[in-house]
C-alpha cells in the first residue's frame, strides 16, 4: 500500500464557487511520444509538493496561485490535459493529500479552505470545502489511512483540552491523540506495512523507547521492531511494495547497514539498493515494477543522475537528463510517471513544476 502523504513524503504543506476550467497550452500529444512529455507553461506557477490520485484524476498540491493559466490557490486537479481549480482553494501551501471516505483531504500550513476556517487540514467533497472538526494547530506533513481512520503527522501539538502531539487520528467526526508517547519531532512520511502503520521523520524517541527516525503503531500500542529498525538521519519517504518497505531520506545508514539515502526493509533486516543516491530522496514510486526515487540528488556513485532515478538491474539509472530542480512528489497514473517539484525543465523541455515521463 502506498503512503498517503504524499510521499512523502512531505515537505511544505487555502466561498466555494463553480470550478473553473482552463486548457493547457503545452504541446499536443501524439500518442506515440516517449520519454519526457512537456506539459508546457500552463502549469502551476509555483512548486508542487504533492501528487495524489483521486477519482481517476491527479490532485496537485503545493505553493502556487495559478495552474493552467487560471487562479488555483495551492491545490488543483489535473486530468492529463486540463487543470481545474477546487473552488477558492486554500490560503497556504499544501504538503499532503489523502482520500478518506471518498472525499479528498489536504493538509499543510493554511487557515482557510474556500471561505471557511479550516486550520491546516480540510476536506473537499467534489463541490465544496469543509472543515474537519477544529482542525490542527500547526503544519500537517503526511497522511495515511489505517484501520478505517485517517492519521495525520506534522508539527502540531494540540492544546490544553486535547493534546495532539505531532500524530493524530480522525474517525470521521473528530481528531484524537494516537498516543501520549508521541515522537519527539515531526513525522514526515507514513505508510501501512505488514498490518502496522509506519511513521518516518525527524525524531529520536517516541517516549516509550528510542525510535531513530522510524516508528510503528499496531492500532493500539507503539511497537518496537528491534534495534535494527532505525535510520541515521531523517526519513522523508516511505513506500510499501510487495513484501518490502522502501525507506528514503537523508540517511547514510539503516540499522548497522550502509545505505545511501534509500533502503528496503524485509521485516527481518535491511538491504541497500546499489550505490544509493548522492543527496536527499524526497519521494518514492514504482514504475514497471521498479523503484523510482525523486529528490535533490545529482549522482549515484560515479554516475550523474539529475534528481529522478529508477533502480533496475542492480543499479540506479537516470530518466534521460532528468529535471533541473528538486523533486518533491512522484505518482504513476495511467501508466505514466508524473513528477512534481521546483524545476522548470524536464528532459531539457519546458515543463514548470510538473512533468510526465512515459516509457
Amino acid at each position: 500500500m502506498a503512503l498517503a502523504a504524499g510521499a512523502f513524503l512531505v515537505t511544505a504543506c487555502e466561498e466555494d464557487g463553480p470550478i473553473s476550467v482552463v486548457t493547457n497550452d503545452g504541446p499536443e500529444e501524439t500518442g506515440e511520444e516517449r520519454g519526457w512529455i512537456s506539459l508546457g507553461v500552463a502549469t502551476p506557477d509555483g512548486p508542487v509538493h504533492v501528487l495524489h490520485a483521486w477519482n481517476d484524476e491527479i490532485v496537485v498540491g503545493g505553493r502556487f496561485d495559478a495552474a493552467g493559466g487560471s487562479p488555483a490557490a495551492n491545490v488543483a486537479i489535473f486530468d492529463g490535459e486540463v487543470f481545474r481549480s477546487l473552488g477558492d482553494g486554500v490560503d497556504g501551501p499544501v504538503f499532503a493529500a489523502a482520500v478518506y471516505a471518498g472525499d479528498l483531504v489536504v493538509g499543510g500550513s493554511f487557515a482557510t479552505a474556500g471561505s471557511a476556517p479550516a486550520p491546516n487540514v480540510a476536506r473537499w467533497d467534489g463541490s465544496a470545502w469543509h472543515a474537519m472538526d477544529a482542525g490542527l494547530d500547526s503544519t500537517v506533513t503526511a497522511f495515511a489511512v489505517f484501520a478505517g481512520e485517517l492519521y495525520a503527522a506534522g508539527v502540531f501539538t494540540g492544546d490544553t483540552v486535547s493534546a495532539l502531539p505531532r500524530l493524530a487520528r480522525f474517525d470521521g467526526v473528530s481528531w484524537s491523540p494516537v498516543t501520549t508517547q508521541a515522537p519527539d519531532g515531526p513525522g514526515l512520511a507514513m505508510s501501512v506495512y505488514d498490518g502496522r502503520l509506519i511513521l518516518g521523520g525527524s525524531f529520536d524517541s517516541t517516549g516509550a523507547f528510542p525510535a531513530y527516525h522510524l516508528a510503528c503503531w499496531d492500532g493500539s500500542t507503539l511497537c518496537d521492531p528491534g534495534p535494527e529498525f532505525r535510520a541515521s538521519d531523517d526519513v522523508l519517504a516511505l513506500r510499501a511494495e510487495g513484501s518490502g518497505l522502501y525507506v528514503a531520506g537523508r540517511f547514510t545508514y539503516v540499522g548497522s547497514r550502509s545505505a545511501m539515502r534509500v533502503a528496503r526493509w524485509t521485516g527481518a533486516g535491511w538491504s541497500s539498493l546499489g550505490a544509493g543516491l548522492g543527496g536527499p530522496v524526497r519521494a518514492l514510486e514504482f514504475l514497471g515494477g521498479a523503484p523510482v526515487a525523486g529528490g535533490a540528488f545529482t549522482r549515484s556513485g560515479n554516475t550523474s543522475i539529475a534528481r529522478v532515478a529508477r533502480f533496475r538491474g542492480g543499479a540506479w539509472e537516470g530518466l534521460d537528463v532528468g529535471v533541473d530542480g528538486q523533486v518533491d512528489a512522484l505518482l504513476v497514473h495511467d501508466g505514466d510517471l508524473y513528477v512534481g517539484g521546483h524545476f522548470a525543465h524536464a528532459g531539457g523541455r519546458l515543463s514548470s513544476h510538473i512533468a510526465r515521463w512515459r516509457d
